[in-house]
C-alpha cells in the first residue's frame, strides 16, 4: 500500500516503490526535464537577433 503523502501529493513530488522503480522514475523525470529544456532552447533560437 502506498503512503498517503505519496498518493495525495498534487505535484507528484513524492513517490513510493521498490528501489528499482524509484530509480526508473527518477531517470524518466530527468529525461523529460532535459527534453523540455532542449525544446525550449531550440524554440528560442534567433530571438533577439531581429533587434
Amino acid at each position: 500500500m502506498e503512503p498517503a503523502c505519496a498518493e495525495m501529493c498534487p505535484a507528484e513530488a513524492i513517490f513510493f516503490g521498490k528501489p528499482e522503480e524509484v530509480e526508473d522514475e527518477i531517470r524518466r523525470r530527468t529525461a523529460e526535464k532535459i527534453a523540455r529544456e532542449r525544446i525550449s532552447l531550440e524554440s528560442m533560437e534567433g530571438v533577439g537577433r531581429l533587434l
